[in-house]
């Protein structure tokens, strides 16, 4: 019978019970949040350095092969 704390709905939840581990869930799901901000957060890092290395790419070429 699963704990009641536990919600079996994860496979990680699902192991951690089979190997009798007991976690908090409130910490489990702030952690997932937590988690989820944070890839949210790394991408949209990402894409703002793809967008100025984009930009001073065109730049560099428009003064490169730019008419004086």
């Amino acid at each position: 019978m699963p704990h009641p704390t536990m919600c079996c709905t994860a496979p990680s939840l699902a192991l951690a019970q089979g190997l009798g581990v007991i976690y908090n869930a409130r910490v489990i799901v702030l952690a997932h949040a937590i988690m989820t901000l944070l890839t949210w957060i790394f991408f949209v890092g990402i894409a703002g350095s793809l967008l100025v290395i984009l930009i001073s790419f065109f730049e560099d070429l428009n003064e490169l092969v730019g008419k004086e």
